[in-house]
């Protein structure tokens, strides 16, 4: 069997995770479905407890950018990713999505990739 492509494209997939132990508050700033932006699936519901993931399971959900241009779609689902916030209740100020908290003076900072 040969297999022919019907066309060319790419396709990038961000994790959302939790870097801190709580009951998951809320997760804000999440896209919409639709071109460009196949799936977006959050698998845990608010009220569960989340926390630092560990495994897959771990994870509370991701989103898929798809495009013509591989350097495009990495940058808008990054973009993306930097507007999602996950809220827990142990929280003292919200965090962005697949982001470990780097401690730091002041308000938390947050690194720019998921596990």
């Amino acid at each position: 069997m040969h297999l022919t492509p019907a066309r060319r494209a790419y396709a990038s997939v961000r994790f959302l995770t939790s870097p801190r132990t709580g009951r998951l508050a809320a997760i804000t700033g999440l896209p919409q479905e639709g071109p460009g932006i196949p799936i977006v699936h959050v698998r845990t519901a608010i009220g569960q407890t989340v926390g630092p993931a560990q495994t897959n399971r771990g994870r509370l959900g991701h989103f898929i950018v798809t495009g013509p241009d591989s350097a495009a779609v990495e940058r808008q689902a990054e973009q993306i990713l930097a507007r999602i916030t996950v809220v827990t209740d142990s929280d003292r100020a919200p965090h962005h999505a697949g982001s470990p908290a780097i401690p730091g003076p002041g308000p938390e900072r947050e690194a720019t990739h998921a596990p």
